[in-house]
C-alpha cells in the first residue's frame, strides 16, 4: 500500500545517497532518521549486487524490496 510507497522512496534515496559516496554512513543515518546498521547494511547489499546510480533508477519497488528482503513473502503490489 501507501506505507510500502513510503519506504521504498526512502529507500531508493537513501541508497541514492550511500551510493554518491560523499556522505558517511551516519550523517545519512542521522539526515533520515534510521539506524546506521540500515545504512551500512544498504551500503553492502548494494556494493554486493554491484548496485548503482543508475541501475538504481531502473529498479521498480517490488525489485528494491527483494534486494533489501529477499525471503519476504509479502505479495508485490502494481507500481
Amino acid at each position: 500500500g501507501l506505507k510500502d510507497k513510503i519506504l521504498m522512496e526512502d529507500y531508493r534515496n537513501m541508497l541514492r545517497q550511500v551510493l554518491g559516496g560523499r556522505t558517511s554512513c551516519n550523517q545519512i543515518a542521522a539526515q533520515r532518521s534510521m539506524s546506521h546498521h540500515t545504512v551500512r547494511r544498504a551500503l553492502r547489499l548494494a556494493r554486493e549486487a554491484e548496485l548503482t546510480v543508475e541501475r538504481l533508477d531502473e529498479l521498480g519497488d517490488a525489485e528494491i524490496r527483494k534486494l533489501f528482503y529477499p525471503y519476504s513473502r509479502t505479495v508485490d503490489f502494481i507500481e
